[in-house]
């Protein structure tokens, strides 16, 4: 909530008739991974631990009792899941309670659930694509950092600020409750530059955040190990070596168990990058049902296909939603491509769906109830807050594989 003294308000039957049951979230509906998760929102634990298996540990043979005595412990890994909170606030000014036009008031707060309602779902959208800990970027391993521009470690990066953003920096993800605390000062987003993977802010970034340093991550004020890790958490783009839900990665004795399958090389177009990609590691047990790049390289790869193009449709978990996506054949057999803005740039990312589901306490997010809303005395309004609390699990990150275009 805003700063100021907050109490509780009276229930009031304006605040209980405006209140739908869904949002149409303009944000979320673009983001085809998420309309494509598996969702539980009676998630009522503190956390999840979710067990994944690296080595088997078991010899074979013919004779049974060779078998027994070859068998070996295995290699398991415990990832630690935990709802995170999301919040967007409401805001009703309390001078139109006192005018007791209902109508009016209907409006207000109907404007302001659809307006909110789209902010929390370009917030959820960008979550969903996130990095380990959903840090908006991190910072290069070298350059400058006394200007008031930082250049990015990864340019696709850039996509996820916006002018207005107020960030921090830590020395780390922040996905480890062992994790030190954000640096101390703010920085406010003036522009930023996709091609060049640059966000420039409105002060020199070491006046604003005087130990900020090259290889830093940078989040949105707050959201330092407070929120949930997307796709490119589970599965970086290059092999990890940093704590990722509480399991230190660099001691994997089988990285791409924990973290998927990266391809070792790019061809000229997009469809044989693919397909040597999911030949190379298909006998290590990947699973590509679908594939999910950004709408540009959706767009190129169309064009790269010309008249040999397949057009393929693909429900999504909303009811009566399909989704157009190209069909491809691959050693894994039919591959359906699918345009996801949200996905970074140059970024594919080739799984099955039944190994991912988002959990969450209540729905995405839960609506405000009539004694929800708070009298914020700093600002004379009525508050609430849209919000979700939720994390995205993956059952096997070995069976999915990611790679890049460049």
């Amino acid at each position: 909530m805003s700063a100021g003294t907050v109490t509780t308000t009276t229930q009031s039957a304006l605040l209980k008739v405006v209140h739908q049951p869904t949002l149409n979230y303009r944000g979320v509906a673009q983001c085809k991974f998420w309309g494509m998760l598996s969702k539980d929102s009676k998630f009522s634990g503190r956390h999840k631990e979710r067990v994944v298996a690296v080595t088997p540990g078991g010899g074979g043979s013919s004779n049974f009792e060779n078998a027994l005595a070859a068998r070996g412990t295995g290699d398991e890994v415990t990832f630690t899941l935990s709802p995170k909170p999301d919040y967007v606030v409401l805001s009703v000014e309390e001078q139109l309670f006192k005018m007791g036009k209902v109508g009016m008031i209907r409006d207000v707060i109907q404007d302001q659930l659809n307006r909110k309602g789209k902010v929390h779902g370009m917030m959820i959208s960008r979550r969903c694509w996130g990095e380990n800990g959903s840090a908006l970027g991190r910072l290069a391993s070298s350059g400058a950092i006394s200007t008031t521009t930082i250049t990015l470690e990864h340019a696709y990066q850039a996509n996820n600020f916006e002018p207005g953003f107020i960030c921090e920096f830590a020395d780390n993800s922040g996905s480890s409750s062992n994790d030190t605390a954000a640096r101390t000062g703010s920085l406010t987003v003036s522009s930023r530059d996709i091609t060049a993977g640059t966000v420039t802010f409105t002060q020199n970034v070491t006046t604003g955040i005087a130990a900020a340093a090259n290889s830093d991550y940078v989040f949105q004020k707050g959201e330092h190990k407070n929120c949930w890790s997307g796709v490119l958490g589970w599965c970086p783009t290059s092999d990890p070596t940093d704590t990722f839900l509480g399991y230190d990665r660099s001691t994997a004795t089988d990285i791409h168990r924990v973290s998927g399958y990266r391809p070792s090389t790019i061809y000229a177009d997009k469809s044989t990058t693919v397909g040597a990609g999911i030949a190379e590691f298909q006998a290590q047990g990947l699973e590509v049902e679908y594939v999910f790049c950004n709408s540009q390289d959706y767009e190129e790869w169309q064009r790269d296909l010309g008249t040999h193009v397949k057009d393929v449709q693909v429900p999504s978990k909303w009811a009566n939603v399909y989704y157009k996506g190209i069909l491809i054949n691959t050693s894994a057999g039919e591959t359906k491509v699918l345009a996801d803005p949200w996905c970074p740039k140059n970024v594919w990312v080739g799984t099955n769906m039944d190994i991912w589901k988002v959990n969450s306490v209540g729905e995405i997010p839960s609506m405000p109830g009539p004694n929800d809303w708070k009298t914020e005395a700093a600002a004379d309004a009525r508050q609430a807050r849209l919000a979700s609390y939720a994390f995205l699990d993956n059952e096997d990150p070995g069976t999915v594989i990611v790679g890049t275009w460049s």
